[in-house]
């Protein structure tokens, strides 16, 4: 009889371990809105495809020193994490990289 619980314990633990990985994704998503916390700027190569995280302000305005810009400069920095996914264009096409954002998040106020 002992040997006949141990699945539904195995069943729970794995539904205890699910929720617990949610709640913790939840919870980080929420950190790096918040600007508690801030997403690795990462490059990854896999194959021919690469996948780019950064971390940009907006307005992009403020970087430079332009007249143009001086009023924007009044406006707060917002910081957006974005990532990208680089992918080979098809051969008998003219573009030669494919590019997609896949998640653009603002971090902080």
């Amino acid at each position: 009889m002992i040997e006949h619980r141990r699945p539904h314990y195995a069943v729970l633990i794995l539904a205890v371990m699910c929720v617990l990985l949610a709640l913790s994704c939840g919870l980080g998503a929420v950190a790096v809105r918040l600007g508690v916390i801030m997403p690795p700027n990462l490059s990854l190569q896999v194959g021919s495809m690469r996948l780019a995280g950064i971390t940009s302000m907006f307005p992009e305005c403020q970087r430079r020193l332009n007249d143009g810009c001086a009023k924007l400069s009044q406006i707060p920095t917002t910081y957006v994490y974005t990532l990208w996914l680089f992918a080979p264009g098809e051969q008998n096409s003219n573009d030669r990289l494919h590019v997609t954002q896949l998640l653009a998040i603002k971090i902080g106020q």
